[in-house]
């Protein structure tokens, strides 16, 4: 699912690296109903103040004078017709800078796109599957036909360029850990041999939210889930953005070889929202209403926010790993 920011495989953030992720909006709201929607528990989506040409010109004003190594999009669903156009504008202007570019989508609509997203030769693609059962993914997405739609776009996704650029990310669920049971022997079928779990997370009204489970349990169940995957030949990775799972994760034998992503330099990710609140670290698991920096366009230029919120930010988290 990757919360903080979508990076591609074994793409890491260098010093004074920014990770840009946008969240496009949906004006007709998303096509599921996820209950565990980040996006949705932050209500980050349900206010949209930043107009097309606001996005293209903080992307623009962030590839120009700053050291951007991704610019991704995320939901509520990008690939929603009436997000795409969000979308697209986004990933070109990433493209446009030679800047890597990525985009995490439920899947229902990636039929639909696949060459758009070929011809912006994009690095990395998420897509969203939450179980083998077709009934159990479409009850975790709360839209009957989910599961459907997301199988035809990643088989016509497979048939594409696309296929080497794929990941499926999963959500671990608290008490519903068996819904991904049959999710390795799926993936081998597509030929599809990345999968990241996510540890379901919830969001803090004013404070920093968490797993939604305490990590002893996350990691007994991520254990059987990895087992599997290897005798699939799936190669699954943890993501641990927040590092909620160190101390246990640190203490499993090295003979299960369990891979874990974590977001090393969350202070140099940025996440902008249709609502103008731009969150950067811990912050991305508060409430955008909040008290988050929010940036008004007919109120201040996009360099200008930029250069007083987003930058010191940056220099203060270069400056704690060089003391590291």
């Amino acid at each position: 699912m990757a919360i903080a920011v979508a990076l591609p495989k074994f793409k890491e953030l260098k010093d004074g690296d920014i990770a840009a992720t946008f969240v496009v909006p949906a004006p007709g709201g998303c096509n599921l109903n996820c209950p565990f929607c980040v996006i949705r528990l932050r209500r980050e989506a349900s206010v949209q103040s930043l107009t097309l040409p606001d996005y293209v010109g903080f992307v623009d004003e962030m590839c120009r004078n700053h050291q951007v190594a991704l610019v991704s999009v995320q939901g509520y669903e990008p690939l929603l017709p009436e997000s795409w156009e969000y979308s697209s504008a986004i990933l070109e202007r990433g493209l446009a800078f030679g800047i890597d570019t990525a985009l995490v989508t439920n899947g229902t609509y990636l039929e639909d796109r696949v060459l758009d997203l070929t011809r912006l030769d994009i690095t990395a693609v998420t897509v969203s599957l939450d179980s083998a059962d077709p009934v159990l993914h479409d009850l975790a997405r709360g839209t009957q036909g989910a599961f459907d739609a997301t199988i035809r776009g990643l088989k016509a996704a497979c048939a594409s360029p696309l296929r080497d650029r794929l990941m499926i990310a999963s959500v671990l669920q608290r008490g519903k850990a068996h819904y991904l049971w049959g999710m390795p022997r799926l993936l081998a079928s597509l030929g599809i041999r990345q999968w990241v779990v996510t540890p379901m997370y919830k969001v803090g009204r004013t404070e920093t939210g968490g797993p939604s489970d305490d990590a002893e349990t996350i990691v007994f169940q991520l254990r059987r889930l990895n087992k599997t995957a290897r005798e699939h030949g799936i190669d699954l990775f943890v993501d641990d953005e927040f590092g909620d799972l160190v101390e246990v994760m640190d203490v499993i034998p090295s003979r299960e070889s369990m891979r874990v992503r974590r977001s090393a330099k969350l202070g140099q990710i940025v996440r902008l929202s249709p609502n103008g609140a731009c969150s950067m670290g811990d912050d991305i698991l508060r409430r955008t209403d909040a008290g988050l920096p929010t940036w008004q366009p007919e109120v201040e230029a996009a360099g200008d926010f930029i250069r007083r919120i987003v930058a010191p930010r940056i220099k203060v988290e270069a400056a704690s790993a060089a003391t590291a």
